[in-house]
């Protein structure tokens, strides 16, 4: 890893949040708001706008590294 590097770790309750019509946010989805995130908090964001108030049916945990060092 580089400095600035981030591993991002879910599970799946994340990728299988579903919206009003049974659409799952997905592991596509997920990619693309991970890699223009600044958080794990913006991830969070992305699954409640995504859900529009859709209980979700699992946990939905995210865990982020980020490599600081030389």
């Amino acid at each position: 890893m580089r400095p600035g590097d981030r591993l991002i770790l879910v599970t799946d309750g994340v990728t299988e949040a579903e919206n009003a019509r049974g659409d799952m946010f997905d592991s596509e989805r997920l990619e693309r708001v991970a890699g223009k995130s600044k958080s794990m908090e913006d991830i969070f964001t992305a699954v409640a706008d995504f859900c529009g108030g859709t209980p979700l049916n699992d946990d939905c945990t995210v865990v982020e590294l980020a490599y600081t060092g030389s």
